[in-house]
């Protein structure tokens, strides 16, 4: 006994047996429905954009390093926002307070120290900068004490210029002064000592150079400034930061030095502030975000932001700020699910005309759908971005099964349902067959959320007609046995279709049209590469975001990414070879004219914090040290309005910073190293850089991530970043563009040839599938609706349910039921366009793309189908015969 007679004499037959058997077959199905929803339920759902690829792809495994390597490095972050910097600083310490209350808090980050970096501000300066500051030290001095000894012998101003004879003036002079007091020449009269020139000249007139008075002290305090710019123009800490660093005049004039400098997180305006905070748990455990998430915007709601300053806004940014978009994919999910429902349900009520129809149809799905939700949790425990609106697809493929067999008892009423299914089940096996093969090819994908819905959605298509098979028979005989299906009329000689005649014309013209659409559109069709046509817009009631990016130093408009190296040797060569490709210009501009900047902006390691050179700077500072407390000595014995002593402060800083010993690594304060350290608190092995490119083009992405891989291809080190995924995606959906649709083709014409076994009826439905297959593509070209990470998935699915119309009609053309597997096959594919257009109204944009892919390939599959495989000219003839028999009996009546 085959398959298909154990179905039909034996399960159908009990479950359409009695009202009593149907009654225990849906008890069953309900029974077994409530407990795969309780356990489907609970199913998680990933956002992620890892979700997408599998654990061995490259972006994913140095993704999955990084964050084993350098422990948890997700933060809990809220920016503040106000106009007040005092209401702000008190609103952010206010939150502070309160978050630190929670037990999930490790670590509270709410200023940075520079003290260390203050203290060694002198070492990050260059040698030659070092010898500029000792020789303007040397200068400033030789002139405040030169023209003082000048003036303490003769009483006047004298040039100074005339005093200063070589570079160690104050030691010859001190030893001549001691060797022999007559050896100071007497002052020329009318005026102050002068040192004659070596070659015996007449000295320069006073007036031709400054005198002690005119001295300007500003000189050393323009060098200071200047030096600071310089640390501006090296980039690597903000001007805000360098006001911290490099000490600063106060309004008296003076330097000023506290014992300890640090600076709330706050952007450089002054107008936003950020707290963060190390928690214990991952912003990856989804539900645990979305409960932070309403936590912080409960302790923000509570702290009556707006009753302090109308211009005070607080938010939580960051790594934990999923709640928006899950509950955004939740909404979409939603809409989609319940829009598809009613529109599937309005398809359904207007082709059969029947509440009873309609939920002997709808509950074997339902029922069918949880199975699948559960099977779905059993086997991967999560959906991810593509899966999610699996249901929603879903909906529209398995609804056929059940819709072709009530076509087929409203055609049959008199058949019991053991012979409607023996006569069907090929037939619908067929096409389920093709279609979870087609699905089940998604399984051989890189890309994992390709494996994902197909293997789900394999599993809820066979599930789908098992239920349709079982329920519907029990449904039809628990529902119908006091109102039997109503007679119709059969098909050939009764056919009675409005404008039959001439339906073998439009038929050719649909091929025509089909065929022209292929071959003027298939060359345009193209992947796309523009990401942001894949975002979802932000809604208009969203709030908007507080820029806090400076707040945190961040460098503007770059992509950082982790070097994950195993020796330190290695990353200092890769950091090397980065720094040359940021100091190498690209020779390339703009649409602007303006030089295109090169794609590395920095490359940083622990090294890279460190001053350069410092040994051999240490001889300078200890000469620098040595002159300042020199000078500073000799202060006192300036006379009281001698500008240099203007430079106290100045000196008094010069000699700390210069008396600091060289900085390592370990000295480094913690926020400046946090970015490079590993779990077990390591320094040397990660490094971080800054790249410069356009994240929303996919060309650029992938030619960005193959330069940065190559270039440490001969090393030991992985490269992560969230931005790189998005390259071995769109890597991943070349390939399985390039394989996925042949294997596909391939195994559903053996599955063709399996079912039908002859070449003739093999190849003809073929031909209707590759007609409606490469319609599709072309009006996808000439539409410019490109193929994308999202609509590819549907693809092979679009492939099996294109051949199902297929093969029904095919195997109608052999039975007198032509009529009603046309009508099945026409509602079949208005229940699954119905189910597709509930993506249509979702937010995403890609989400979207799937619904516009799958409507158009279901419309250019059934008119294909249509066109080449039903008999028009015999249905015509069929409806003429009839006409005429009839119109005989009517002859007959009168």
């Amino acid at each position: 006994m085959g398959a298909r007679s154990i179905i039909a004499d034996r399960v159908v037959a009990f479950a359409s047996r009695s009202r009593f058997s149907a009654a225990v077959v849906v008890l069953v199905a309900a029974v077994l429905s409530v407990a795969t929803a309780r356990f489907g339920s609970s199913i998680a759902l990933n956002t992620d954009l890892k979700a997408l690829l599998p654990s061995d792809a490259p972006s994913v495994a140095a993704l999955r390093e990084a964050a084993a390597r350098r422990g948890p490095t997700d933060l809990l972050t809220v920016a503040i926002e106000c106009d007040d910097p005092v209401t702000r600083q008190g609103f952010a310490q206010d939150l502070a307070d309160v978050i630190t209350t929670w037990p999930e808090v490790e670590e509270l980050r709410f200023e940075r120290d520079y003290t260390v970096l203050r203290n060694h501000a002198l070492y990050y300066l260059d040698s030659d900068e070092l010898l500029g500051l000792r020789d303007e030290l040397r200068h400033r001095r030789r002139r405040a004490v030169g023209g003082a000894i000048a003036l303490g012998i003769s009483g006047e101003a004298v040039p100074v210029e005339a005093m200063l004879v070589g570079d160690d003036w104050d030691t010859e002079l001190e030893a001549d002064l001691d060797d022999d007091d007559d050896a100071i020449p007497a002052a020329p009269a009318g005026g102050g000592i002068q040192a004659g020139p070596a070659d015996g000249g007449a000295p320069p007139a006073a007036n031709d150079a400054p005198s002690v008075a005119d001295a300007k002290p500003e000189d050393l305090r323009s060098w200071l400034a200047q030096r600071r710019r310089s640390f501006v123009a090296d980039g690597r800490l903000s001007e805000a930061e360098i006001d911290l660093v490099w000490p600063r005049e106060d309004d008296a004039g003076e330097l000023v030095f506290p014992d300890r400098v640090a600076r709330y997180r706050t952007s450089p305006d002054g107008r936003i502030q950020v707290i963060q905070a190390q928690l214990s748990r991952p912003a990856t455990d989804l539900a645990f975000s979305q409960e932070l998430s309403a936590r912080v915007q409960a302790a923000i709601a509570d702290l009556e932001p707006s009753q302090r300053d109308p211009s005070l806004r607080a938010m939580l940014v960051g790594s934990y700020e999923v709640s928006n978009e899950v509950n955004a994919v939740l909404v979409d999910l939603q809409r989609a699910t319940w829009l598809s429902a009613v529109l599937v349900l309005l398809v359904l009520s207007v082709a059969f005309r029947s509440g009873r129809v309609v939920f002997v149809v709808l509950l074997p799905l339902a029922v069918a759908m949880c199975v699948t939700l559960a099977a779905a949790r059993l086997i991967y425990g999560e959906l991810n971005s593509l899966t999610a609106f699996l249901f929603a697809v879903l909906f529209g493929m398995g609804v056929d099964f059940a819709v072709h067999l009530v076509a087929q008892r409203e055609r049959r009423p008199h058949e019991t349902w053991s012979e409607i299914v023996t006569t069907q089940l090929r037939p619908l096996t067929a096409a389920m067959a093709t279609t979870v093969a087609s699905l089940w090819v998604l399984t051989l994908a890189h890309f994992k959320a390709f494996r994902e819905f197909g293997v789900i959605s394999g599993i809820g298509v066979l599930v789908c007609l098992l239920a349709a098979v079982v329920l519907v028979p029990a449904l039809d005989t628990l529902l119908s046995a006091k109102r039997p299906w109503a007679a119709t009329r059969r098909d050939s000689p009764g056919l009675a279709w409005s404008g039959i005649g001439g339906a073998h014309i439009a038929a050719r013209l649909v091929v025509v049209g089909l065929l022209a659409g292929a071959a003027f559109g298939l060359h345009h069709v193209t992947f796309e590469h523009n990401l942001r046509a894949l975002t979802a817009p932000k809604p208009p009631t969203a709030k908007r975001r507080i820029g806090y990016g400076s707040a945190l130093g961040s460098k503007r408009t770059s992509v950082p990414v982790v070097l994950l190296a195993e020796r330190e040797e290695e990353l200092e060569t890769a950091i090397e070879r980065f720094r040359e490709v940021a100091a190498t210009p690209t020779g390339r501009v703009d649409n602007s004219g303006k030089p295109v900047p090169p794609w590395v902006k920095d490359a940083l390691s622990p090294a890279t914090l460190l001053p350069a050179d410092q040994a051999a700077k240490v001889p300078i500072l200890k000469e620098i040290a040595g002159l300042g407390e020199t000078f500073l000595a000799e202060l006192p014995d300036l006379p009281p309005d001698d500008p240099a002593r203007g430079y106290r402060t100045h000196l008094q800083a010069l000699v700390r910073l210069a008396a600091a010993q060289p900085i390592g690594v370990a000295d480094l304060p913690g926020w400046a190293t946090r970015p490079f350290a590993e779990r077990d608190g390591a320094l040397g092995r990660l490094g971080v850089l800054y790249l410069k490119f356009k994240q929303h083009d996919l060309r650029e992405v992938r030619w960005v991530v193959d330069e940065v891989r190559g270039r440490v291809a001969d090393l030991d080190i992985a490269v992560a970043s969230s931005s790189f995924v998005y390259a071995d995606l769109g890597a991943a959906l070349e390939d399985d563009a390039s394989r996925l649709p042949p294997l596909a083709l391939g195994i559903i014409l053996l599955a063709l040839a399996l079912d039908l076994r002859r070449i003739a009826p093999t190849l003809r439905c073929f031909a209707a599938l590759a007609l409606g297959l490469g319609s599709t593509l072309g009006l996808m070209g000439l539409g410019e609706l490109h193929i994308n990470f999202y609509n590819l998935v549907v693809m092979p699915a679009v492939i099996g349910l294109g051949i199902d119309a297929s093969i029904h009609l095919w195997h109608a053309r052999q039975a007198r039921n032509v009529g009603a597997t046309g009508k099945a096959t026409a509602v079949a594919g208005a229940t699954t366009i119905a189910a597709f257009c509930g993506l249509l109204a979702v937010e995403h944009p890609g989400l979207r793309s799937i619904a516009e892919v799958a409507i158009l390939a279901i419309v250019c599959s059934l008119a294909a189908a249509f066109a080449v495989l039903v008999d028009w000219r015999g249905l015509a003839r069929a409806a003429v015969q009839g006409s005429i028999r009839s119109g005989g009996r009517g002859d007959r009546r009168r």
